[in-house]
């Protein structure tokens, strides 16, 4: 049974408002990981300085993507909406909620956090693989963004392989160096990828 355009708008300004939520939330936490007060001149641990950007890349492109498919897909009913769509969206938001949030707690361990990545980027494909299978339709965004999220996989993947090969005094600079290019490719490959569809023209905002 298709769900009513007026609850889709509903159940999309909620999540919508708990991505931000979530994503500042995590922002704080991650904050707290590379502050250090007790260090007489700067107060920042920059060794940790690559994964705290790469999460905030991460973060913010990876929010602003789910909400721009909230708002396609609920409020402008870009899509049919039926129980199998709504539970999968569910589940693939709440996921997203809890390791966005466990990331910003792993800033200091850069191999956990690149696993956590992979983890978190994952879910979006294997949504789509869900909805695919079971003859549902996909949004035109939802192929350009699963694409990319499977790109940054493989990067990420490919980065904990080869932080195993090197020595074990390389192994932290590989994984920070890896991460942060990933994540700054995810989200330069984001916005220039589905450009418009995150700034879409006047006359196709309605």
């Amino acid at each position: 049974m298709a769900i009513s355009a007026r609850e889709g708008r509903s159940a999309a300004a909620f999540f919508e408002e708990l991505y931000a939520i979530v994503v500042g939330l995590g922002l704080a936490f991650a904050v707290e990981q590379v502050i250090d007060l007790d260090r007489p001149v700067l107060p920042v641990r920059a060794d940790y300085l690559p994964i705290f950007l790469a999460y905030l890349t991460l973060a913010f492109a990876l929010a602003h993507s789910s909400v721009r498919y909230l708002q396609l897909a609920y409020d402008q009913r870009g899509i049919v909406l039926d129980k199998v769509r709504v539970v999968a969206d569910l589940f693939l938001g709440v996921g997203q909620f809890l390791l966005l949030i466990a990331l910003s707690l792993l800033i200091t361990r850069p191999g956990v956090f690149a696993f956590g990545a992979i983890v978190l980027l994952i879910g979006r494909p294997l949504r789509d693989l869900v909805l695919t299978l079971s003859g549902h339709d996909r949004l035109d965004l939802d192929r350009k963004v699963a694409r990319l999220h499977i790109a940054v996989v493989l990067i990420l993947g490919i980065a904990l392989g080869a932080g195993q090969l090197v020595p074990a005094r390389m192994e932290d600079l590989v994984l920070k160096v890896a991460t942060l290019a990933a994540s700054l490719g995810f989200g330069l490959g984001l916005y220039i990828g589905a450009f418009d569809f995150f700034f879409p023209r006047e006359n196709e905002a309605s």
